[in-house]
């Protein structure tokens, strides 16, 4: 199987319109019972288009495992968070691993 090189992902998205932001895309990167959980970038209360290179999970993946995009939108009740257009982008090497 061949190793990934890196994970792309681009979408739009916005806060909920005022109070804390603290919605963010999580990635989990799941391989039997071992579970990997990246975080990355706040989004603001105006919709705004968001890209994230991943380059430096490659090693992290073991052939096998299962990629799980999702967001977390914040503490407490009533928050809300807008995700629009998500696309996610593998790239593997062009060699297998040993």
């Amino acid at each position: 199987m061949n190793e990934v090189k890196s994970v792309e992902i681009k979408f739009s998205a916005k806060d909920q319109g005022s109070g804390n932001m603290k919605g963010r895309i999580v990635i989990r990167i799941s391989h039997g019972t071992k579970i990997i959980e990246l975080h990355r970038g706040t989004v603001t209360h105006e919709w705004g288009d968001y890209q994230f290179s991943l380059k430096e999970i490659g090693q992290k993946i073991p052939p096998g495992s299962v990629l799980d995009f999702g967001c977390i939108v914040g503490g407490g009740g009533g928050h809300e968070l807008h995700v629009k257009n998500f696309e996610a982008r593998v790239s593997f090497a062009e060699h297998p691993r040993d």
